[in-house]
């Protein structure tokens, strides 16, 4: 495979892991979001790793894990998001280019303790927190598609908080 049939590869793939993301992210079911979302962040460590970007790959492949390890609602949810936010600060500070380095840390710790303390409406508020770090970064590193991504999914959670909370009221969703 040349080097540009693995370049459109790469992007193929991760175009299949933002779709797959974001059509989690309409879900008004917080299990099936997460489960969903962490199946685009495995595609997503796929694009990655195609694309010989490994700390992308690694991260990606560690937020799906703790997206699914995040379902468990037992006591040991407190442990278990510092444990993966301490291994994101882990990871991100070996990779620190600059204090922009510390913006996606921030998103990631953010959505860590999202997914493993919150639900529902709280839980998409968190998200849409999370998502402002990362397209601020994606700015910077001048990533189009970053930035795309970033607000295309504050655009689909803020849609997905007015779903749950219309059927938290029993109200009709227009054109139904």
């Amino acid at each position: 495979m040349s080097a540009i049939d693995l370049w459109l590869t790469a992007q193929v793939v991760g175009a299949i892991a933002i779709a797959v993301s974001y059509g989690a992210m309409l879900l008004s079911n917080d299990k099936m979001h997460v489960k969903g979302t962490a199946a685009g962040a495995l595609i997503d460590a796929v694009h990655w790793l195609l694309l010989a970007a490994y700390t992308g790959a690694v991260l990606a492949f560690l937020i799906a894990i703790r997206m699914l390890v995040s379902l468990n609602n037992d006591y040991r949810k407190i442990i278990t998001s510092v444990v993966f936010s301490v291994l994101f600060v882990f990871v991100s500070l070996l990779t620190w280019e600059n204090i922009y380095s510390f913006l996606p840390m921030s998103g990631t710790v953010i959505a860590t303790f999202a997914y493993f303390h919150s639900s529902r409406i709280a839980l998409r508020w968190w998200l849409i927190v999370c998502n402002i770090p990362w397209i601020i970064y994606s700015v910077h590193v001048d990533s189009f598609p970053g930035v795309f991504a970033g607000v295309i999914a504050v655009a689909l959670l803020g849609i997905a908080i007015l779903k749950i909370k219309r059927l938290d009221t029993h109200e009709p969703i227009p054109g139904r």
